[in-house]
């Protein structure tokens, strides 16, 4: 077994009555391996495909700067430079939050998460940014809406779907959270006035590493909305996207099961 999960050529084994018997612990413990190995693969060869970019750009800045040049265009290239470091400060932090979250079985430090609170916590957060794009903000998220879990899971869910509305809204546009409850669940979704999902994109967009062009031409890591729906599914929830009906942007729905008292 243990040449196998190597990946090393092994002669036959002689089984024992036991092993006979009783095979399935040592056939999990290296199927758990093997695709352990397979799941690193994998986000190395995606990690390595993103970084491409940022790496050329910055390489490109860097050997720009060793030529004799006007300060503006100094300064201009040192801004790239210092964004393409930080986007990839971002790819790589984010990609840890959630590969560590995908080998998560089950929550940990368990509580009762007021929504509302969750929500008025990550509007003022972002605030500044929208104040200066003019964006009206409609809080209809009520009081009251409770669920179990990690606050500091559900607060980074419900931050990075909020950075996606503030992304994809244009200036002077709204973007409206409320919450209800339906079923066993809270349902919070977060609306925009955005220009919606391409039709090529539908199918992507919960995709770890692939993202669309802002409002200001610029792309975010494509991690956000992976990291959202593990978050909702270690919790026994869902989240999804979908465009408005009957308007322009979309609604991206965080599900968590309501808390009751």
């Amino acid at each position: 077994m243990k040449s196998l999960r190597a990946g090393n050529r092994a002669a036959f084994p002689a089984f024992s009555a036991v092993e006979i018997r009783d095979p399935g612990p040592a056939f999990e413990e290296m199927r758990a391996e093997l695709e352990g190995k397979d799941y690193i693969e994998k986000y190395v060869q995606a990690l390595t495909h993103e970084l491409k970019s940022p790496l050329s750009s910055i390489r490109g800045a860097a050997e720009l700067l060793e030529d004799d040049m006007p300060e503006e265009q100094k300064r201009k290239f040192h801004r790239n430079i210092l964004a393409e470091t930080g986007r990839i400060d971002s790819i790589i932090g984010k990609l840890l939050q959630l590969t560590a979250l995908e080998k998560r079985k089950e929550l940990k430090g368990i509580e009762t998460v007021d929504i509302r609170a969750v929500a008025a916590d990550v509007i003022a957060s972002l605030e500044p940014q929208l104040v200066r794009g003019g964006v009206l903000i409609v809080n209809n998220v009520r009081p009251g809406h409770q669920v179990a879990g990690e606050k500091f899971l559900i607060t980074h869910a419900v931050l990075n779907l909020f950075k996606n509305a503030v992304q994809f809204t244009p200036d002077g546009g709204a973007i409206t959270l409320a919450s209800e409850s339906s079923g066993n669940f809270i349902i919070l979704p977060i609306s925009d006035t955005g220009t919606g999902i391409p039709d090529f994109a539908r199918e992507r967009i919960f995709d770890r590493f692939y993202s669309l062009p802002a409002r200001d031409r610029t792309r975010g890591t494509g991690l956000g909305l992976p990291f959202v729906r593990e978050v909702a599914h270690l919790h026994g929830g869902y989240a999804e996207v979908r465009d408005n009906d009957g308007g322009p942007g979309v609604t991206a729905t965080l599900a968590l099961p309501e808390k009751r008292s």
